[in-house]
């Protein structure tokens, strides 16, 4: 993605966090860079100098009897070998994900699977800026602190369709008036209403993922001068 920061294999425990240290090592042991030598060719430490000292280690770890202190000078010393064979891993993946997971090491971020599109805000219309048209709009959810945003909802990229009927019961009424705009170009033609009835306005969401489901049919009274 364009300005996204590029994906690249990264330790992410700490020298000091023996457990993590630990199955991280096991992982590059059992299915990583040297589960797969015809990949990772020459890393740079060989499997002759790291499987012992990862071994040791995960012996310490499995021994209660292990003084803390020496478990953690032991950790220090695999997760400098470890640091060592993610700078080679970073090298021979490329930012290649696939490569990347076979090198036993996690990603820096995950690539995000679209979700569909859910309209969730509040659907209302108003008159168009141009004579005789009408315009559909979303609002946005409210930021509030210590609440992560939901994807399903705040998503770049995605288009908009509105579909009006004046029988709101019947799925095959609706008609669609606008199609794949922007959220803030939902702009309908004033002819495309049913003057002396109620009508009704739905909205919804096409990204990546699909179409998602229309937003909860609302209700708005023509008003066409």
């Amino acid at each position: 993605m364009s300005g996204a920061q590029p994906i690249n294999p990264v330790v992410l425990v700490k020298s000091r966090d023996y457990l993590g240290v630990d199955r991280l090592a096991g992982t590059i042991l059992q299915d990583g860079i040297f589960f797969y030598p015809l990949i990772f060719v020459n890393p740079s430490v060989s499997k002759t100098d790291f499987e012992p000292q990862a071994t040791k280690l995960h012996n310490m770890v499995l021994d209660p009897k292990s003084d803390s202190d020496e478990l953690i000078a032991q950790s220090m010393i695999v997760h400098g070998m470890l640091t060592l064979l993610c700078l080679y891993a970073k090298i021979i993946c490329n930012h290649n994900v696939e490569l990347i997971k076979k090198s036993g090491f996690p990603l820096n971020h995950q690539p995000v699977k679209a979700v569909p599109v859910k309209i969730t805000g509040k659907v209302t219309v108003v008159k168009g800026k141009v004579a005789g048209t009408y315009q559909a709009k979303i609002s946005k959810k409210s930021n509030k602190k210590a609440v992560e945003p939901d994807p399903a909802t705040h998503q770049k990229g995605a288009l908009y369709s509105v579909q009006l009927s004046t029988t709101p019961d019947d799925q095959n009424s609706w008609v669609t008036v606008c199609e794949s705009k922007p959220s803030t170009k939902l702009i309908f033609l004033a002819s495309a209403v049913t003057l002396g009835k109620r009508n009704w306005i739905r909205i919804y969401g096409v990204n990546s993922a699909g179409k998602g489901n229309p937003s909860d049919p609302t209700p708005f009274t023509p008003d066409i001068e």
